[in-house]
């Protein structure tokens, strides 16, 4: 009946959105599995100016879409939330969960990181960073996330927390040789009195790898360029005497 009401409606002149709501309401009242009638009525909500009503209806065609496994639909749905409302952290949420379905860790940090940014926006750390160890302890963080997370516990007066992080961060750093980085968070941990033993052995970690670095670039790097067959070595400038001559093939060959 409410569905003849409606086809009605829509062939009357000059009829308004406002008129077609109820009916529609009736009609996914009573028939609530009707997915193109619950996307009609919310096409009607975002019409009429209601978008909470019409971000309502797409969380309940978000959900139903999950639990028939329809994962891409289901966030077909999330996006026309956040056409609706860009900020809002529920639609995020269960785009974490949709992204978990899916195995997409990367779309799920990046999510994950835009929430705790809006969090700290909000001065809500706490939550913030329940949601960066949550994205850390699935291995989905980025190094960005993990400097937030650090930049959190400072604010929060989290030494113990802090302490552990930076020590994760100088390890990764160290094991990728990115002695900057490594400097950076071990010298906040010195200047926290960190004794914790894999402080120390980070240290000498770093200072073996600066080491071994100073006595690769001394080394000559023997080069054949193409299409010849002399060989040309190539010494450190600072090996280099001003006027020395690059040993010719045969030199080389007599050394």
């Amino acid at each position: 009946y409410f569905g003849q009401v409606v086809e009605v409606l829509r062939k009357s002149e000059n009829v308004n959105v406002e008129t077609l709501l109820e009916p529609l309401e009736k009609i996914v009242k009573y028939t609530p599995g009707d997915k193109s009638k619950r996307e009609e009525l919310a096409l009607a909500y975002v019409e009429a100016h209601r978008l909470q009503d019409a971000i309502k209806e797409y969380e309940n065609l978000t959900n139903s879409a999950i639990e028939e496994k329809n994962l891409e639909e289901a966030l077909s749905y999330c996006k026309q939330m956040q056409k609706l409302e860009p900020l809002r952290l529920d639609t995020m949420r269960k785009m974490v969960e949709i992204y978990s379905l899916k195995g997409e860790s990367e779309l799920k940090a990046e999510v994950l990181q835009q929430m705790a940014w809006l969090l700290v926006c909000m001065s809500d750390y706490e939550a913030a960073a329940k949601i960066i160890e949550e994205s850390a302890s699935t291995g989905a963080s980025d190094l960005g996330s993990l400097l937030l997370l650090a930049n959190i516990y400072r604010k929060s007066g989290k030494t113990e927390d802090l302490s552990k992080l930076l020590l994760r961060l100088a390890a990764t750093a160290v094991k990728q040789q990115d002695i900057g980085l490594a400097e950076r968070f071990l010298n906040e941990l010195a200047r926290m009195d960190c004794n914790d033993e894999r402080f120390f052995d980070l240290k000498s970690k770093l200072e073996r790898l600066k080491t071994l670095l100073k006595e690769a670039d001394r080394m000559p790097v023997i080069e054949r360029p193409r299409l010849s067959d002399r060989i040309k070595i190539v010494r450190p400038s600072s090996q280099q005497e001003e006027g020395e001559k690059e040993p010719t093939r045969e030199e080389s060959e007599e050394k």
